[in-house]
């Protein structure tokens, strides 16, 4: 946490502000270092879930009289959202099911969305193991973008309705031909000559993938973008392939 300020209530009025250097207070319970945030429980539970430590959680349950089911949605500076939907761009799985257990419904499809942002496999896969909320497109697209293969299977496997040609298009600006091969060869994407045309300024071996499998008419004065670059097979490759009149 880096300079982050959490409320003690929906007034802001009674703010704490906790910096890097108080990680290690909350994590190992130096509870002389945090004598003054302690005047301000529920902040510092708040905090206390922001950073994935649980055990000062546990602490402030057990003698400030604070209530888990109540600690429903974060406040604070440059953090707010639903408590889970919080704890998943850590990853901290000891939290999430330490609130699921509990009975906890501060959680939405910014969960998962937010685990595939910051690539929390294991995270992942256990929402979507124990709870209903699900995800949005925006999980796919994040995966694509961080590179991470396993978590895109994942996802398109369970949510095969969300790969669109904007999720192929997102492969392709990223130069990742293995998700460009299983959107097309698994679930039938279409290359287009979108993802044509996107490919030809940054990767060879894509631009050859995609226009070999495009279907649709590719008209001759796209061939400026390859020209452009200077790539003469991929000039070939789109006349042999993608002639005007096709």
């Amino acid at each position: 946490m880096y300079f982050y300020s959490y409320n003690q209530d929906k007034t802001g009025v009674n703010t704490i502000t906790l910096h890097y250097y108080h990680t290690a207070a909350m994590e190992n319970l130096w509870l002389d270092e945090l004598d003054d945030f302690l005047k301000y429980p529920i902040a510092l539970a708040n905090a206390a879930v922001a950073g994935g430590h649980l055990r000062l959680l546990h602490y402030l349950v057990a003698n400030y009289f604070i209530e888990p089911i109540r600690l429903n949605y974060i406040r604070s500076q440059h953090n707010n959202g639903f408590l889970m939907d919080i704890v998943s761009k850590i990853g901290n799985l000891d939290l999430i099911k330490y609130f699921h257990a509990i009975g906890s419904k501060s959680c939405t499809t910014k969960a998962i969305d937010n685990a595939a942002r910051y690539g929390h496999f294991d995270t992942i896969k256990w929402l979507h193991q124990n709870r209903t909320e699900g995800w949005t497109s925006a999980a796919l697209l994040y995966a694509i973008d961080i590179g991470h293969l396993d978590i895109v299977k994942y996802l398109a496997q369970h949510r095969h309705d969300l790969i669109h040609e904007s999720t192929m298009l997102k492969a392709v600006e990223k130069c990742n031909l293995e998700v460009i091969k299983l959107f097309h060869e698994d679930y039938h994407i279409e290359c287009t000559p979108s993802s044509i045309e996107l490919s030809l300024f940054s990767d060879l071996e894509i631009a050859k993938y995609c226009i070999k499998r495009c279907t649709q008419r590719y008209f001759s004065y796209k061939l400026d973008g390859a020209a452009k670059c200077g790539v003469l097979v991929i000039i070939k490759l789109l006349h042999e392939n993608h002639a005007e009149g096709r």
